[in-house]
């Protein structure tokens, strides 16, 4: 997702980010803006759940939909949120793989506060946004 934004950002003849927070589940998403919006929507146009318009990218959009989280769940859900201003963005879930979800706490995020790995400081944060703390 994040190289699919990234694409869209340096090709589209004017790039817009969605500032609406979503999360593919009922949750409280990892994100700093309080709650998100629960959007499963796996459209591309930027009424999916990330809120950019993939289509925009110079030969079309790189994905054909949306990926969604296996479990979808309030525990496992993907989430984005963007600030429309410095075209940033951040992309959250939480890793159900034992081997990887150490992950969680040294990706340069904000949320890495893990002791179980399912608490509420406990996300795998990407995206382009300073701190990762959108």
């Amino acid at each position: 997702m994040k190289s699919a934004i990234a694409i869209y950002l340096s090709t589209a003849t004017s790039p817009t980010v969605g500032a609406t927070a979503n999360a593919t589940a009922n949750a409280t998403c990892g994100l700093n803006s309080g709650t998100c919006t629960v959007n499963a929507t796996t459209t591309v146009d930027g009424n999916g759940w990330v809120g950019v318009d993939l289509t925009g990218t110079s030969g079309g959009s790189t994905i054909a939909a949306l990926p969604l989280d296996p479990t979808n769940s309030a525990t496992y859900q993907y989430a984005y949120n963007g600030e429309s201003t410095n075209k940033t963005f951040e992309l959250n879930c939480r890793l159900e793989s034992e081997k990887y979800r150490v992950e969680m706490t040294t990706d340069g995020g904000d949320k890495n506060t893990c002791s179980n790995y399912t608490e509420t400081t406990c996300y795998y944060e990407i995206g382009t946004d300073p701190g990762l703390n959108l």
